[in-house]
Protein backbone atom coordinates (compact mmCIF):
# COMPACT_ATOMS: atom_id res chain seq x y z
CA UNK A 1 0.00 0.00 0.00
CA UNK A 2 1.73 3.55 -0.69
CA UNK A 3 0.88 5.80 1.74
CA UNK A 4 -0.04 9.42 0.49
CA UNK A 5 2.13 12.26 1.96
CA UNK A 6 -0.47 15.12 1.96
CA UNK A 7 -1.91 16.64 4.86
CA UNK A 8 -5.55 17.26 5.49
CA UNK A 9 -7.09 19.42 8.31
CA UNK A 10 -9.44 17.37 10.64
CA UNK A 11 -12.12 18.47 13.41
CA UNK A 12 -12.87 16.29 15.69
CA UNK A 13 -16.04 17.58 17.08
CA UNK A 14 -18.77 17.08 15.15
CA UNK A 15 -20.08 20.22 13.21
CA UNK A 16 -23.40 19.89 14.86
CA UNK A 17 -22.30 20.89 17.99
CA UNK A 18 -21.17 24.08 18.73
CA UNK A 19 -18.73 26.13 17.54
CA UNK A 20 -16.60 24.66 15.49
CA UNK A 21 -14.60 27.02 13.11
CA UNK A 22 -11.53 27.14 15.73
CA UNK A 23 -8.34 25.81 15.75
CA UNK A 24 -8.48 23.63 19.06
CA UNK A 25 -11.40 21.47 16.86
CA UNK A 26 -8.94 20.35 14.79
CA UNK A 27 -5.81 17.82 13.67
CA UNK A 28 -3.25 18.20 11.14
CA UNK A 29 -3.05 15.01 9.33
CA UNK A 30 -1.62 13.20 6.51
CA UNK A 31 -4.29 12.27 4.38
CA UNK A 32 -3.90 8.70 5.14
CA UNK A 33 -3.94 9.12 9.15
CA UNK A 34 -7.27 11.32 8.41
CA UNK A 35 -8.88 8.35 7.08
CA UNK A 36 -8.19 6.15 9.60
CA UNK A 37 -9.16 9.04 12.24
CA UNK A 38 -12.53 9.36 10.65
CA UNK A 39 -13.05 5.56 10.65
CA UNK A 40 -11.90 5.06 14.79
CA UNK A 41 -8.95 3.08 14.07
CA UNK A 42 -6.79 5.56 15.73
CA UNK A 43 -7.35 7.98 18.28
CA UNK A 44 -5.18 10.04 20.51
CA UNK A 45 -5.35 8.78 24.55
CA UNK A 46 -5.34 10.96 28.10
CA UNK A 47 -1.87 11.32 27.78
CA UNK A 48 -1.72 12.58 23.97
CA UNK A 49 -0.08 9.40 22.27
CA UNK A 50 -1.31 8.10 19.04
CA UNK A 51 -3.18 4.73 19.35
CA UNK A 52 -3.66 2.38 16.56
CA UNK A 53 -6.46 -0.04 16.33
CA UNK A 54 -5.16 -3.75 17.05
CA UNK A 55 -6.64 -4.65 13.25
CA UNK A 56 -3.83 -2.41 12.22
CA UNK A 57 -0.86 -4.07 14.08
CA UNK A 58 0.38 -5.75 11.36
CA UNK A 59 0.06 -2.84 9.07
CA UNK A 60 2.36 -0.03 8.06
CA UNK A 61 0.53 2.00 10.88
CA UNK A 62 1.25 0.39 13.58
CA UNK A 63 4.94 2.06 13.64
CA UNK A 64 2.36 5.20 15.13
CA UNK A 65 1.31 3.62 18.07
CA UNK A 66 2.21 5.09 20.80
CA UNK A 67 3.66 8.67 19.48
CA UNK A 68 3.70 11.22 21.45
CA UNK A 69 1.18 13.90 19.43
CA UNK A 70 3.09 17.44 18.85
CA UNK A 71 0.99 20.31 20.54
CA UNK A 72 1.07 23.37 19.64
CA UNK A 73 3.57 26.17 21.52
CA UNK A 74 0.00 28.26 22.73
CA UNK A 75 -2.74 26.43 24.93
CA UNK A 76 -5.34 27.81 22.85
CA UNK A 77 -4.38 26.45 20.03
CA UNK A 78 -4.23 22.92 21.75
CA UNK A 79 -7.00 20.48 20.63
CA UNK A 80 -10.07 20.23 23.06
CA UNK A 81 -9.34 17.17 25.13
CA UNK A 82 -13.00 16.62 25.57
CA UNK A 83 -13.56 16.21 21.93
CA UNK A 84 -10.52 13.89 21.84
CA UNK A 85 -11.99 12.08 24.54
CA UNK A 86 -15.33 11.55 22.78
CA UNK A 87 -13.75 10.39 19.50
CA UNK A 88 -11.16 7.91 21.91
CA UNK A 89 -14.46 6.60 23.46
CA UNK A 90 -16.03 6.33 19.85
CA UNK A 91 -12.85 4.35 18.36
CA UNK A 92 -12.51 2.02 21.85
CA UNK A 93 -16.59 0.50 21.69
CA UNK A 94 -16.39 0.08 17.77
CA UNK A 95 -12.61 -2.23 18.21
Amino acid sequence: MRCQRRASGRSHRPSRQRRTDHVSNGLLLRADLHNLFDKTLIWVDGRNHVRVDPRLKNSEYAEFDGVLLRQPSGSASRPDKEALRRHRERSLSSS
